[in-house]
């Protein structure tokens, strides 16, 4: 939505716009107010025919799909509204006949400077000369990059002027209306479609309005998860300009769809899922060519019966194969059916919880990758005990399932190593920072984090709590000690996802579920970050550092 007129409010800083439409009783023609609510002023500004972002003519007609990058830090709540916005447009697409899609999605944290975001925004609201692109943003791979930015200007969509680069920038959301989810999924949803050569409409109920008719704001703040829809034409026009199969989107078989049921934050575990795409790419199942994805949230505490209807609506969209990474969610996919395979991720007992019969011929429509061993936690325990071989008391911090399954071996581990472990459990993100400020009060000396996927979620938390609180603490994913935490160790994350990938790849291919044996972690890594021992004071002993897999400095 490009305004056109004065943009007064932009000068009041991170603000709400809250779009009115106001009709003159004179010359009939309808205004656009603004009610502008900034942290500390209320104020109004009137634009004529004015919206919330921006965008230039975008001349890209894409004879490729389009890969999309998104630039952002990896815990932008937003990052899981750009997975949305390209799956709506990739159903868009399909349900037109079109044979374009977007993607795939890759991730960086290199973002592009707000100074070049917020010059490169007025000159498109203004149609003046671009500025030049920075080193940072060439260097930027995907055709479509979308910035996802802490800045306050206008959101637009510009082209970067070499062929086939596009640019998205979404200003930043760190202000009230980032407690309405719905309003940045449809805006990012909406400079999209000018990524795709769409202009603005005149329907205030469509998706790409942008031209007098007011839009309403009572629906861009809805408390339900919805896009607006895209008009007749719109429609048409996509036809027109993607009627032919693309580069690679050329078919000769079915596309597959793949379901992935998820827990946790919106957005956490999109680092993992770019892996599991490479390992299917590399095995000829390209997303947005060949192989789809549907996604499904759950939180973390989210209770059996609605994990299982999510489940259920995965499998109502006639999926292919269904995945899930936590063991509450596989276990609700495992209860709705028993024809559709699975592919599960990190279940530490699967014949156990009796998900398979054997791990070497699982018999059902179950089978995936098992990266915990009930060794790993007492392993855990023994190299945080190395690296302070004087300690004589730590804590242990996990759910109350994963404390339940390890407790007795972690008490007779810490008696052979002579110390005393207190156990603190954590069901819900406020309960970790209780968990450190509890173990500081029990004069702990370092802390164990178990195998959780509230703790994974919030690693990089962690990494900085353990700093604060002066506690050397060791993870089971490797990704930790890179997040800033002192040691991690645990079955090498990258493996594990690429693994999960080509079991997948291999059900495509005719494969059943019952003949794919669970596969076991082989591959273990140990995982040391020099920077925060010497933040905590801590000298790592030489033999700890000469069996360690990788060394950050």
């Amino acid at each position: 939505m490009r305004p056109i007129g004065l943009a007064v409010a932009l000068a009041l800083g991170p603000a709400v716009c809250v779009p009115l439409g106001v009709k003159s009783q004179q010359t009939g023609t309808v205004y656009r107010v603004f009610l502008v609510m900034v942290p500390r002023l209320i104020a109004l500004a009137v634009a004529v025919s004015s919206a919330v972002s921006a965008a230039s003519p975008v001349e890209a007609r894409w004879n490729t799909n389009p890969t999309v990058t998104i630039s952002a830090p990896e815990d932008d709540p937003r990052t899981a509204s750009v997975f949305e916005a390209v799956e709506f447009w990739n159903r868009q697409l399909a349900d037109i006949g079109s044979p374009l899609r977007l993607g795939p999605i890759s991730h960086t944290t290199q973002e592009l400077p707000g100074a070049y975001l917020r010059q490169l925004s007025a000159t498109v609201l203004e149609g003046k000369p671009r500025p030049p692109a920075p080193e940072v943003v060439a260097a930027t791979s995907g055709h479509i990059i979308v910035a996802l930015s802490e800045g306050t200007f206008v959101s637009f969509t510009a082209s970067l002027g070499s062929p086939g680069r596009v640019l998205i920038a979404i200003r930043s959301l760190m202000a009230p209306d980032l407690a309405q989810p719905n309003v940045a999924r449809n805006l990012i949803a909406h400079e999209f479609g000018h990524a795709l050569g769409l202009g603005h409409n005149s329907d205030a109920t469509k998706l790409m309005c942008g031209r007098p008719a007011a839009c309403r704001p009572q629906d861009y703040f809805s408390s339900s998860a919805r896009f607006f829809p895209l008009t007749d034409e719109d429609k048409k026009i996509l036809l027109r300009l993607y009627p032919q199969p693309v580069t690679e989107t050329r078919q000769t078989g079915k596309v597959y769809r793949v379901g992935m049921l998820w827990q946790g934050v919106r957005g956490f575990g999109s680092g993992p899922f770019d892996l599991f795409l490479q390992s299917l790419a590399e095995r000829s199942y390209v997303e947005g060519r060949n192989i789809t994805f549907v996604h499904r949230w759950a939180d973390f505490d989210t209770a059996r019966e609605p994990l299982e209807a999510l489940a259920k609506e995965l499998l109502d969209l006639n999926v292919d194969v269904l995945f899930a990474s936590s063991t509450p969610a596989i276990h609700a996919l495992a209860k709705v059916t028993t024809t559709v395979p699975i592919v599960a991720m990190s279940v530490v007992d699967p014949v156990g919880e009796g998900l398979v019969r054997s791990l070497a011929r699982p018999g059902g429509n179950v089978t995936g990758v098992s990266g915990r061993t009930r060794e790993l936690d007492t392993k855990l325990l023994g190299l945080l005990k190395e690296s302070r071989p004087r300690a004589s008391r730590f804590a242990v911090i996990g759910s109350a399932a994963s404390v339940s399954l390890s407790r007795d071996e972690l008490e007779v581990a810490a008696r052979s190593l002579g110390v005393q472990v207190q156990f603190l459990q954590v069901m819900r993100a406020q309960d970790i920072e209780v968990a450190f400020e509890m173990a500081d009060k029990q004069r702990a000396e370092g802390l164990v984090m178990l195998p959780t996927l509230l703790l994974a979620a919030n690693e990089r938390w962690i990494a900085e709590l353990a700093l604060r609180h002066k506690l050397p603490t060791i993870f089971w994913r490797n990704w930790f000690a890179e997040a800033g935490g002192l040691m991690a160790y645990g079955p090498d994350n990258v493996d594990q996802w690429q693994r999960a990938g080509t079991l997948v790849a291999k059900i495509l291919s005719g494969v059943k579920p019952a003949d794919l044996p669970v596969e076991q972690a082989d591959r273990f890594r140990l995982v040391i970050n020099l920077k925060t021992a010497k933040a905590l004071g801590l000298t790592i002993p030489r033999t700890l550092l000469l069996r360690a897999d990788q060394v950050i400095e």
